[in-house]
């Protein structure tokens, strides 16, 4: 469809609104110059002069400022993105403009900026936040205290929370004022700098829940929390960059032309962008989980499988035949320092390790012994004179795997001629001679440490 040949753009561009919904985009690629070889090939056609516009009697072309205000004018936002055919201007022709549906309708006022006591109205900031409001909206936003705000019928934007949190430890008095302003107020846009979305500063998240229970018993009214991140002086918490988003979700939210589905009651800000803090469900992600075994049997594979660590995984039925490995996902990323990653190509199993795996024990495998090789090592381990590739008696953290990390302190090398089955045996036989040695010398804590 070529828009600019027809008779008139602005009621085209109406038309077109039409087909939209609010939030809807319109991508075009038309001409935005005109150009001498372009009159020539299409000025004898007649469709040439169609234009009803004082501005396109010689050419149905319109200048990419025609399509801005033409936008403006039909019910779009004007041009969000346009870009050239060409970089050099003697070549350029046409241009790729995109451009949003708004909505039609505004926010209703009359509309209230409601302080605590604790806050100055007459610092700048109200005052800016007012006319920003009333620029965007043709609203002149009132600014009242909250001990003595009269709130029938309006909209009310809470700023009590934006240095300091004002339900954690709230007094009576304060209370019935705040229940007042939710109960009387067509709705509420309450604000608060509280860093909801990393959670640093939970005495600010009590407004979370009286916000949702307010929404769940009063459903005709709208009551909007939009976070920001904690501030740590004044000029944080009044800074400027925060109006936009304000009007932006004051916008959205109280524009009763909406329907209350398709809008946000939760909003946070995190290094100046705009959140949406929800969970939304994965259709394709939760029909797959819903089509396979929560719990799939066992089968038999390769011990050693490239890139696929395993770790062994213990039994809840208490029957040896249910033992099984699983996928180790903890050996992601880099080594941690003073530690080594040894492949196993056996380990030792003593009776410790069955109970513990028949659930007979309660407690958890926090160690064992295996032989193999070093696949990995990790910084601060010079001292240690290991070297991947390896051959190693080691004692890793964790249950048995086919992969595991271990410190380099309780791996030591062994020779080329002895079995992995026999290289484990080395820190029994080690632990077995020190704890001996102990008991039958009755060697002091200070002389059996340096051992």
């Amino acid at each position: 469809m070529v828009l600019h040949a027809t008779k008139n753009l602005h009621r085209t561009l109406t038309h077109v609104r039409k087909l939209l919904k609010p939030g809807g985009k319109l991508v075009l690629l038309e001409s935005t110059k005109d150009r001498l070889d372009t009159q020539l090939i299409f000025g004898p056609l007649p469709g040439w002069w169609l234009g009803e516009e004082a501005d396109r009697k010689m050419s149905p072309n319109a200048s990419v400022e025609k399509w801005d205000q033409v936008l403006r004018e039909t019910g779009f936002g004007g041009i969000d993105f346009d870009i050239y055919d060409y970089d050099e201007p003697e070549f350029q022709s046409a241009s790729t403009i995109l451009a949003t549906a708004v909505t039609t309708e505004k926010v209703q006022g009359p509309i209230s900026i409601v302080h605590d006591a604790t806050q100055d109205p007459s610092q700048p900031w109200f005052k800016q936040l007012c006319d920003k409001i009333q620029t965007e909206t043709g609203i002149s936003p009132s600014i009242e205290c909250l001990d003595d705000v009269v709130t029938d019928n309006k909209i009310c934007i809470f700023t009590a929370e934006l240095q300091h949190p004002f339900l954690d430890g709230i007094d009576e008095s304060s209370f019935e004022r705040l229940r007042d302003l939710v109960v009387n107020s067509r709705g509420v846009l309450w604000l608060s700098s509280g860093s909801l979305i990393d959670s640093t500063l939970p005495s600010f998240a009590a407004t979370q829940g009286l916000l949702r229970t307010l929404r769940l018993e009063d459903t005709s009214k709208r009551y909007v929390h939009l976070d920001f991140e904690s501030a740590s002086n004044a000029s944080e918490a009044w800074a400027s960059d925060k109006f936009s988003h304000i009007v932006h979700v004051l916008q959205q939210d109280f524009n009763n032309s909406l329907d209350k589905a398709r809008i946000e009651t939760e909003y946070s800000v995190k290094d100046s962008m705009l959140h949406v803090s929800r969970l939304i469900p994965d259709k394709i992600r939760n029909r797959f989980a819903s089509n396979s075994d929560i719990d799939p049997e066992a089968e038999l594979q390769s011990y050693h499988q490239t890139d696929r660590p395993l770790v062994w995984e213990t039994s809840g039925s208490g029957m040896l035949s249910d033992l099984h490995f699983v996928d180790k996902l903890d050996l992601a990323g880099d080594i941690p320092s003073g530690y080594v990653e040894v492949e196993a190509s056996a380990m030792g199993l003593n009776f410790r390790d069955v109970l513990v795996a028949l659930g007979q024990l309660d407690e958890e495998l926090i160690g064992h012994e295996s032989g193999g090789i070093i696949t990995r090592i990790g910084p601060d381990t010079e001292d240690s004179g290991l070297r991947v590739g390896d051959r190693v008696s080691a004692c890793p953290v964790g249950r048995f795997a086919t992969r595991a990390l271990a410190h380099w302190t309780a791996v030591v090398k062994i020779p080329d001629d002895m079995s992995f089955g026999r290289s484990f045996l080395v820190h029994l036989s080690s632990l077995f001679s020190l704890y001996s040695s102990i008991k039958s010398q009755n060697f002091a804590p200070l002389i059996w440490l340096a051992f």
